[in-house]
């Protein structure tokens, strides 16, 4: 038995069958932790599950009947994973080298690190920056950490941010069933965006860390 650390990355699909493939190919050509892909399709009508037949080698399909939105859908996909990581991951992130081992390093730095960020970059101009976490303004609401911003090395170094955005996120197992209520990971009332912050929030109340990994990128 390998007493690397598991990861099992869920990726949630709706009509994104253009970016999947390339997704996938970034995510299973990285080297370290042990892996395991979980694709959740949300009924897509666009080939998606086609597509994904070519890779049932490296990756588990689960189908939906509907599009039962984001946090459905990730919950169903941990619910079936075995890992000690989970990795939430949009089909069109397309991950650079080392980033899983970096982040997997991060987190098994300390145990109550519950969460992990990385460096995200917008494909169409891989200069600007589109998340480095996310923080909270005095409204309470939450922001992407850099958004819009040009990646001058200002965020260069890792610190603890509120959360990470559901775009491309790992969390520890052991946290995501800490926080659960009634077996939710993400609240299921949030069908699609701000079931991130919700969970950051829920963390942060029970104790748990959340750093940024800039070298995860």
């Amino acid at each position: 038995m390998s007493s690397r650390p598991t990861i099992s990355a869920i990726i949630v699909n709706w009509n994104h069958g253009a970016y999947l493939e390339s997704c996938l190919e970034a995510l299973c050509a990285q080297q370290g932790p042990d892996l395991e892909v979980v694709v959740v399709d949300n009924a897509s009508t666009d080939g998606s599950v086609q597509k994904l037949s070519r890779h049932a080698s490296r990756a588990r399909l689960l189908r939906m009947s509907e599009n039962v939105g984001f946090s459905r859908a990730f919950n169903s996909g941990v619910k079936a994973a075995g890992g000690q990581y989970m990795l939430s991951l949009n089909p069109d992130v397309f991950v650079r080298p080392g980033f899983l081992s970096a982040l997997v390093d991060a987190m098994e730095a300390d145990p109550r690190i519950g969460s992990a960020a990385p460096k995200l970059l917008r494909a169409d101009d891989p200069a600007v920056l589109d998340s480095t976490g996310l923080f909270v303004d005095r409204r309470r609401r939450t922001y992407d950490r850099g958004q819009g911003q040009m990646d001058a090395g200002q965020y260069d170094r890792m610190v603890e941010v509120f959360g990470a955005c559901g775009a491309a996120a790992i969390y520890r197992r052991t946290m995501l069933d800490d926080v659960a209520i009634d077996g939710q990971f993400l609240d299921e009332r949030f069908f699609a965006y701000y079931e991130d912050a919700d969970l950051a929030w829920r963390a942060g109340l029970r104790g748990w860390r959340c750093v940024f990994v800039p070298t995860a990128v």
